[in-house]
């Protein structure tokens, strides 16, 4: 199984402080359907977003079936193209509706990409979301990537083929909070291998919300490479262990137990090698 926290990869935004923490609403699309990625089944649904380039926006996938097994990421086109747009800082994670506990939804952040080489951020422009949903279990979409493409390696089990399913879902873009902005700037601290700043950053964003796993898995991984870094994963090995243990049961909340339960395999493993 392919967890998300292993497969968010490292994104990167410069943080904006002056970014308010109620966000700004700049689209919303109801009832609509598209069918699960299958080897031979898709079907793309895409919704237009006029906003500027190098904003960064929080995109929430509310589903209406509500299967926990469901994993979802979204594609950026320039309106009317057929090659998505390169996207190297998405982050996803799952919340819940705290006045309906069995209600998850995903929530993916990015900075949206220049549509033109050479354009500059600030400029409006319009463009299409299409999200993508997949089983959690069987992957067919690579979460590292922009497109389909890769998919094609990935090996699926007959049963997943043979029952596509349909997701219904109602997806809201909104300016990104500090919080979201903050993890973008955290996992680009992270892949400069500026591993403190990284945690201190993931401090700061889990100080602005504590309920989010993501935010403690991964701020988990930056002790575990600073510990590498310095020889010494023992000497924060209380601190990979509590956040780890922090996330998967944060995990365990949305219905995310694939992630919960490779995220504390992980952890056996840290915690004996560094016996």
């Amino acid at each position: 199984m392919r967890s998300i926290v292993g497969s968010l990869g490292v994104m990167g935004v410069l943080l904006g402080l002056a970014m308010p923490v109620s966000a700004e609403v700049l689209l919303q699309a109801g009832a609509t359907e598209t069918k699960l990625v299958t080897a031979d089944a898709y079907r793309p649904m895409r919704h237009r977003l006029t906003a500027e380039a190098g904003q960064t926006v929080a995109i929430k996938l509310k589903l209406a079936n509500n299967n926990p097994a469901i994993v979802s990421r979204v594609v950026v086109y320039a309106a009317g193209k057929r090659t998505p747009l390169v996207v190297d800082n998405q982050a996803s994670y799952r919340v819940v509706d705290p006045t309906q506990k069995s209600k998850i939804s995903h929530l993916i952040v990015l900075t949206l990409p220049d549509a033109h080489a050479g354009e500059q951020g600030g400029v409006p422009v319009t463009y299409e979301i299409e999200p993508l949903f997949d089983y959690d279990a069987e992957p067919l979409f690579a979460l590292g990537t922009n497109n389909l493409e890769a998919a094609e390696e990935v090996t699926v089990a007959e049963d997943v083929l043979a029952a596509p399913s349909t997701v219904r879902y109602r997806m809201t873009v909104e300016t990104a909070t500090v919080s979201q902005r903050l993890l973008l700037e955290a996992q680009a601290r992270q892949a400069e291998q500026d591993y403190e700043g990284a945690i201190a950053t993931y401090t700061r964003a889990i100080s602005l919300n504590p309920d989010i796993a993501d935010f403690y898995a991964q701020r988990g991984r930056a002790y575990v490479a600073l510990g590498e870094q310095v020889d010494g994963i023992s000497t924060v090995q209380q601190a990979i262990v509590t956040d780890w243990e922090t996330a998967a049961q944060l995990y365990e909340r949305v219905g995310h137990n694939n992630a919960a339960s490779a995220l504390r395999s992980q952890l056996q493993q840290v915690v004996e090698t560094a016996d």
